[in-house]
């Protein structure tokens, strides 16, 4: 009876793709945080220097482009995050009043809140994704 230490080459790829998935998942959640961080004083209506505001545009878009693209596999956030990665684009500035801008604020704190909260899905469980496509392990070998 032989026990092989060597993982197998589908072994060692389901542990790249795991690796890989999981670090995906901690980049979207690391952005979703500092989006919020960003957002949360926008939201409250606190008076900020424009620098600010034109901070807030750079790291919204660059949360939601991240989500965009790690995400797309889900349409309904995949549109979600497109269409705010549209609006809070610094290259082609849209300008809006002041009271239209805290309600999309509202909206985009309530996207990346129900994003960054939701409970994992199969789709989303990098974990579950990785186990379930796993071959079936067979390392005791009779010769």
């Amino acid at each position: 009876m032989l026990i092989s230490h060597c993982p197998s080459d589908c072994e060692m790829k389901v542990s790249h793709s795991l690796k890989l998935s999981l670090n995906n998942a901690r980049i979207c959640q690391f952005a979703i945080l500092v989006a919020l961080a960003f957002l949360l004083p926008a939201v409250f209506d606190v008076r900020l220097s424009y620098f600010y505001y034109g901070n807030l545009r750079w790291v919204v878009f660059l949360a939601f482009s991240i989500l965009a693209i790690f995400r797309h596999s889900e349409r309904l956030l995949f549109v979600l995050v497109l269409a705010g990665a549209c609006l809070f684009n610094p290259f082609l500035r849209i300008h809006m009043a002041r009271d239209h801008w805290r309600l999309l604020d509202w909206i985009c704190v309530v996207v990346l809140g129900w994003t960054i909260l939701r409970p994992y899905t199969k789709v989303d469980d990098p974990i579950r994704e990785a186990i379930a496509s796993a071959p079936p392990q067979n390392r005791h070998d009779k010769s």
